[in-house]
C-alpha cells in the first residue's frame, strides 16, 4: 500500500492510498482480493452488467458486486497472491435480483442455539457493562475529572491521559467478544486473531463511541463519547491536552486536533442521526466492520471466515427486519447501515493520518506505544 490521492476509482468514495495498483479504497480492495483468492464470481442484480457502482454506495442502495467486481478490474486492479479456494466457493454465486434486499442474500443462518446478532448483541452489552464497571475503578482515584449532572449513568469530562488508558481497557474487552461471538475465527493462527484486533480495534472504537453518544444525548452537538464513562466537549480542547504537550506548537496542536475532531463528527454523525439504529442493527454494523477490515497477506482460511460471517450478518438482519421490525421493504435501513460503515472506514483512515501528523509534526505520544501499535 502506498499514499494516493482523491477518490476511490471503483466506489468513488474519499481515498488517501493506492491498493493493489490503483487508487482504491480498503473496501474495495478487500472485497476484489476476497472474491479473486476464493474463486467467487458474482451475477448481476440487473443481470446487464452496466449498474452503477459509483452511485449505488453515494445513495445508500446495495452495490452490485458483480458489477462492483468489474469495475475493479476495468480500472486495472489485479492481486498476484496465491489463489487458493475451496471447491464449495466455486459454486457459491447469488442468483437474487431483488432491489429490496442486498445482493449477498443467502440462506437464513441456522436457527439452532442464538443467531449471530443474538450473540453479538448480547457479548456487546456485557462488554459496554464491564468496560464502565473498569473504568469506574480506574476513575475513582482522579480529583480533576468532572461527572456531568442530570444523567442517568455516570460521564465524565475526559482527557487524553485517562483515554488513552480506558482504550487499554476497551482492547481487553474485544479480546473476549471475538472469540465469542465469532467461533470460526478462533481456529486462525495467533497471529492473524492479532491482526485481526488491531485492524478491528478502531472500528469498534468509533462505532461504540458514537451509538453511546446518541443513546445518551440523541445529537452530537456538545458532548462526544470517549470511552464507555468518558466523554469530551470538542470546544474545550485545551482542557483535553496536558499543559506541556506540543511545546511551542501547542497552539497549532490544539487547533488541528479540534479541527480533526470537528471532521469526524461530520464524517460519522449525519450517518447515526439518520439511521436511528436498535440494539440488533450495532451488532450487525459491529460484525460487518470486522469484515470491512484490512489485513495484508491473510490466510485464505480467515477470508473464508470473514466471509462467512458477513453472509449470516446479512441474512440475519434481513430476517430480523422481515420477523421481529414487520418490514417488507427494509432497503432504506439497510442503506443506513452501510452508510454508516463507509463513514467508520473514513474516520479511521482520517485518523491514522491525523495521528501520523501529530507525532511527525507536534512529537506526541512518543511514549505511547500501546497507540502506535494500535492505531498506526
Amino acid at each position: 500500500m502506498t499514499e494516493g490521492t482523491g477518490i476511490c476509482l471503483v466506489c468513488s468514495t474519499p481515498n488517501s492510498s493506492l491498493h493493489f495498483g490503483v487508487n482504491a479504497c480498503r473496501a474495495c480492495t478487500a472485497f476484489f482480493k476476497r472474491a479473486t483468492v476464493l474463486g467467487l464470481r458474482y451475477p448481476c442484480r440487473q443481470a446487464q452488467r452496466t449498474c452503477d457502482v459509483a452511485r449505488g454506495m453515494r445513495n445508500g442502495q446495495q452495490t452490485c458486486r458483480g458489477c462492483r467486481y468489474d469495475k475493479c478490474v476495468a480500472v486495472g486492479m489485479t492481486y498476484a497472491g496465491p489463489l487458493r479456494w475451496e471447491k464449495r466457493h466455486a459454486a457459491k454465486v447469488t442468483t437474487t435480483t431483488s432491489e429490496n434486499v442486498d445482493e449477498t442474500d443467502v440462506n437464513e443462518p441456522s436457527t439452532s442455539g442464538s443467531s449471530i446478532l443474538q450473540r453479538i448483541e448480547r457479548d456487546y452489552a456485557e462488554n459496554v457493562l464491564s468496560r464502565e464497571q473498569k473504568e469506574l475503578t480506574l476513575l475513582k482515584g482522579c480529583q480533576s475529572i468532572r461527572r456531568l449532572q442530570g444523567l442517568s449513568k455516570e460521564v465524565y469530562i475526559g482527557n487524553s491521559d485517562l483515554t488513552l488508558r480506558t482504550l487499554r481497557i476497551t482492547l481487553e474487552e474485544i479480546w473476549r467478544i471475538i472469540p465469542n461471538s465469532h467461533p470460526s475465527l478462533s481456529q486462525l493462527t495467533g497471529q492473524e486473531q492479532m491482526n485481526i484486533y488491531r485492524a478491528f480495534f478502531p472500528n469498534f472504537v468509533i462505532i461504540d463511541n458514537y451509538y453511546r453518544t446518541w443513546k445518551i444525548w440523541g445529537s452530537f452537538d456538545k458532548y462526544i463519547m470517549c470511552s464507555a464513562t468518558m466523554c469530551m466537549d470538542p470546544a474545550s480542547m485545551l482542557t483535553w491536552t496536558r499543559e506541556d504537550e506540543g511545546g511551542c506548537d501547542r497552539g497549532a496542536m490544539i487547533n488541528s486536533a479540534e479541527e480533526h475532531l470537528r471532521e469526524q463528527i461530520r464524517t460519522v454523525a449525519p450517518s447515526f442521526l439518520q439511521a436511528q439504529v436498535t440494539e440488533r442493527e450495532v451488532a450487525a454494523l459491529l460484525a460487518l466492520s470486522l469484515c470491512d477490515i484490512d489485513i495484508p497477506d491473510c490466510s485464505v482460511t480467515l477470508l473464508t471466515s470473514l466471509d462467512s460471517i458477513r453472509e449470516d450478518t446479512l441474512a440475519d438482519l434481513q430476517k430480523y427486519y422481515r420477523e421481529e421490525m414487520g418490514l417488507i421493504d427494509f432497503s432504506a435501513r439497510l442503506g443506513n447501515l452501510m452508510n454508516i460503515c463507509n463513514a467508520v472506514r473514513e474516520c479511521n483512515s482520517k485518523s491514522q493520518e491525523f495521528f501520523r501528523m501529530q507525532i511527525t509534526m507536534f512529537d506526541m505520544y512518543t511514549t505511547e506505544t500501546f497507540l502506535k501499535e494500535m492505531v498506526l
